[in-house]
């Protein structure tokens, strides 16, 4: 074989592997409608200004490399168009197919000034491109950065949405075209149970037998974010909003509400930060209600009770707090000398996330309130405060010093109180403080297992118990020398702080 052969081959491999990696929404016209084209193109800019710019290299201009570039995603759009309409494209023949596409088009003139461009886009170096294509597809290797994002943001926007919606009839006489069966958003669903799986497997509920008394018509519907509450400042939404009925409808048993999130969506926030939401429509607020998220499906689940409207949302963070004081000149409290915790104190002082009184003294071994210790625990993990227009609790009104603490809090779904109320004032005990730390650690889900052998772990309450598991195996909290985990103390000050420079690993 020549060498040009090989090199024809070569090309036609890679470009393949790109396109393969490249899923389009596969309905005639959609990738290059004037909206949709421009949505892709912002939501992967950095892929299209790096395509762009490797084309520039080869003596593309900036006019025929958009012409290039616009001409293939049209014709490819075409083609998979007559694949849906022949019922052939599917999420499980998707690869197969864009490989017989792009054999007739790859090795075209027309598309040449893309071959150099992507080989320098998929950063082979001296590497063998074989084997790094085939590596990447075996997951062994990531995508590019640029790739990476431009392949999210095609499956996300387009192609889901393409598989959940029927086909138009194409034109011209002589009958219609066969439609795509679009995924149905309703369900009769008895007291065995059974499951709704609704727009592409972005929701569904999953209803446990015996959570029905009786037959129940249930429906998913995507709703527009201008008629639900508005989002909290400090969360943005992480995917689509969508109201699960008949509404106001409760079962006798938790059932699962499954969300998908969108993953261009989270910016610099962290998976662990997401959490599913249900709109309170008497208060306009919506509450925070956690979830296990599922990196791979991109979903987040959460077991609830009735049926709401539900977001996925990730909780923004602020930036750390700068040291109160600069090196040198650090706040020295004068009844921390000798003091156990005075280490940890110090450290938290120099991050500005607790003080001392206006004496100059800490004092450590006083005990610490439900809203003091909200505070440290907010500005620990660097939250905003948030005064929303209503209250989640009735005991923290707006007028109260805690309440952009504590409503931040509760949006993060650190606090929930107990029947509408927070007692602010209240000392805080250490198996409430173990609770609120693993809920800030994002492991409330993972609640199983023995409690560590404390000679009064019977002591424990039953709603602690999981999350006191969890905090000792953590070492967020420590047992004291005669083997007691004493949950119902009070909590002091020192304590306290000891605790969240754990958490923080200072």
């Amino acid at each position: 074989m020549s060498a040009k052969s090989l090199v024809r081959i070569f090309f036609f491999l890679l470009l393949s592997f790109l396109l393969v990696f490249t899923p389009c929404k596969a309905q005639a016209g959609s990738l290059v409608d004037p909206v949709t084209y421009a949505k892709l193109k912002n939501m992967a800019q950095d892929y299209f200004v790096q395509l762009q710019g490797e084309m520039a290299k080869e003596g593309v201009s900036p006019e025929d490399a958009e012409r290039i570039i616009f001409n293939y995603i049209q014709e490819l759009d075409s083609q998979l168009q007559e694949q849906l309409r022949a019922g052939a494209l599917n999420e499980n023949t998707f690869k197969e197919v864009m490989f017989g596409i792009n054999t007739g088009l790859i090795l075209r003139p027309d598309y040449r000034p893309l071959w150099k461009p992507t080989l320098h886009i998929l950063e082979f170096g001296e590497e063998n491109p074989f084997q790094v294509i085939q590596e990447i597809k075996e997951g062994k290797k990531p995508l590019p950065p640029g790739v990476q994002q431009f392949y999210e943001a095609v499956k996300q926007e387009v192609l889901y949405d393409a598989l959940s919606k029927p086909t138009p009839p194409a034109s011209g006489g002589g009958g219609s075209s066969p439609a795509v069966k679009s995924t149905e958003n309703k369900k009769v669903i008895d007291k065995e149970g059974g499951q709704l799986i609704a727009y592409n497997e972005k929701a569904g509920v999953e209803i446990p037998a015996g959570a029905l008394d009786k037959e129940l018509e249930v429906s998913i519907n995507k709703v527009n974010q201008v008629n639900v509450p508005p989002v909290p400042v400090n969360c943005k939404l992480a995917g689509d909003i969508y109201e699960f009925g008949p509404a106001g409808v409760k079962f006798n048993k938790n059932i699962t509400v499954i969300l998908q999130y969108d993953p261009l969506k989270l910016n610099e926030a962290k998976e662990v930060d997401l959490a599913v939401y249900y709109a309170q429509k008497d208060t306009n607020n919506w509450v925070f209600l956690g979830g296990t998220v599922d990196k791979q499906k991109h979903t987040v689940k959460v077991a609830v009770d009735h049926f709401s409207l539900f977001a996925v949302m990730v909780m923004e963070k602020a930036k750390a707090a700068p040291p109160v004081k600069p090196p040198g000149e650090q706040v020295r409290l004068t009844d921390l000398e000798n003091h156990w915790a005075k280490g940890n104190i110090q450290k938290l002082i120099n991050q500005g996330v607790i003080g001392g009184y206006p004496d100059n003294t800490f004092r450590p071994n006083n005990s610490i309130t439900r809203a003091e210790f909200t505070k440290i625990l907010v500005k620990a993990m660097g939250f905003a405060e948030v005064k929303p227009a209503s209250p989640t609790f009735a005991d923290v009104p707006s007028s109260s010093w805690a309440y952009g603490v504590v409503e931040v809090a509760a949006g993060a779904g650190l606090v929930k109180g107990s029947e509408g109320k927070f007692r602010p004032d209240d000392p805080i005990t250490r198996q409430e403080i173990a609770v609120l730390l693993v809920r800030g650690l994002g492991k409330e889900a993972d609640v199983i297992g023995t409690v560590p052998n404390f000679a009064d772990a019977s002591r424990i309450a039953p709603w602690a118990r999981g999350q006191v598991i969890i905090a000792a195996k953590e070492r967020l909290i420590n047992g004291y020398p005669d083997n007691t985990i004493k949950p119902v103390k009070n909590s002091t000050r020192a304590e306290a702080a000891v605790m969240v420079c754990r958490l923080l690993k200072l």
